[in-house]
Order: C-alpha cells, then sequence, then structure tokens
C-alpha cells in the first residue's frame, strides 16, 4: 500500500520520492490545522494524527524549524510565514554585519509516519550559515543556506546533492531504514 505524503508542494514532493522511491509515495494537498508552538515535535505529531483522520491510509508529514542565532532562534517552526512576510533577504539586513556568528543558523527536520496502529517520528539537525542569496535550484532558503563543512548553498549544489546531505534528505534516509525493518516499505 502506498504511503501518501502530505504536501502541495510538487518540489517536496519530488525530493521525497526520490529518497524514498517513486512507487512507494503518492502525495495529498491538506490544509492542516498546526499547533501555535515553538514545540516542534508537537507541531509534527498533530499533523500525522490530522492526516491519518483524512486520507484513512498511512501518511507521512513533515515540518522543519529553523533557529538564526543573530535572531534568538527565530523564526523556529514559523519559518514558512517568516518568508512570506520578512524574507531571507530582510532577514540578512537585519543582522549584525560582518558578524558571522549572528548568522549561525540550525535548521532541525522532523518527519512523521502515521498508520492505524503506529506513529513513528524522527528528527535530523543540520547546522550552518546564512550567506547573501545565490543562483542555483531550489526553494525557500535553499539560495541562502550552506551547511557546515561545504561552500556553496543548497541551490548551488543542485538538487541531487542536496537530496544526500539537506536536513529533509537525512530524516527521510532515517525513516526510510526504520519504515525497511518494520516491513511498511520496501
Amino acid at each position: 500500500m502506498p504511503i501518501t505524503l502530505v504536501t502541495g508542494n510538487a518540489k517536496k514532493l519530488a525530493e521525497v520520492a526520490a529518497i524514498l522511491g517513486a512507487e512507494n509515495i503518492q502525495s495529498v494537498k491538506l490544509d492542516l490545522l498546526e499547533p501555535q508552538t515553538m514545540n516542534l515535535r508537537e507541531i509534527v505529531t498533530q499533523k500525522a494524527i490530522a492526516a491519518f483522520a483524512a486520507v484513512g491510509g498511512p501518511v507521512l508529514v513533515d515540518d522543519i524549524s529553523v533557529a538564526v542565532e543573530g535572531l534568538r532562534g527565530f523564526p523556529g517552526p514559523f519559518v514558512k510565514f517568516w518568508e512570506q512576510q520578512v524574507t531571507w533577504d530582510h532577514t540578512l539586513a537585519e543582522l549584525i554585519p560582518n558578524e558571522d556568528s549572528s548568522r549561525r543558523m540550525k535548521v532541525v527536520a522532523m518527519v512523521a509516519y502515521k498508520d492505524a496502529s503506529q506513529e513513528i517520528v524522527v528528527e535530523e539537525v543540520i547546522e550552518g550559515h546564512l550567506r547573501p542569496r545565490t543562483e542555483g535550484e531550489g526553494w525557500g532558503f535553499d539560495f541562502f543556506f550552506v551547511p557546515d563543512g561545504y561552500e556553496q548553498t543548497y541551490a548551488q549544489m543542485g538538487v541531487d546533492m542536496k537530496n544526500k546531505i539537506s536536513h529533509r534528505a537525512k530524516a527521510f534516509l532515517r525513516l526510510r531504514d526504520v519504515l525497511r525493518d518494520k516491513r511498511l516499505l520496501s
């Protein structure tokens, strides 16, 4: 039985399908109410429960939290709203010029699987820093985020490399291994 990823983002679907295997994944766009909290686990757990109730079969939900050091941990799980209202270009302009520590960023990806009998939640963290916008392919902060140990943003790396090292890729790879161990994914 296929697993349904809850997303309306075609790029996210392509990214997750590449990681889990296209034959195992389908998607549906649902407008799920999210708890307004900085607790990412609470958000993902509630989304998984609501998604399972709506779909009636195995579901995957994910969310991220982005903590920028110079913003005292914001935007946190409100990153989508932040990107729409503030933008990363403006964020960089507000950070202390020439102070690299203010541009440090921690990205947490959390993925939940839910079916009728179980719920599995995994988390992965990637640290790095913000830099001025670059060219490339991607979405969201991909054009601004350079993970530790690399010289390029996610966007500059390209999809293949990003899908090997990103916060979301690592979380879905970890979940894939757990689902395979439990024989929930081929």
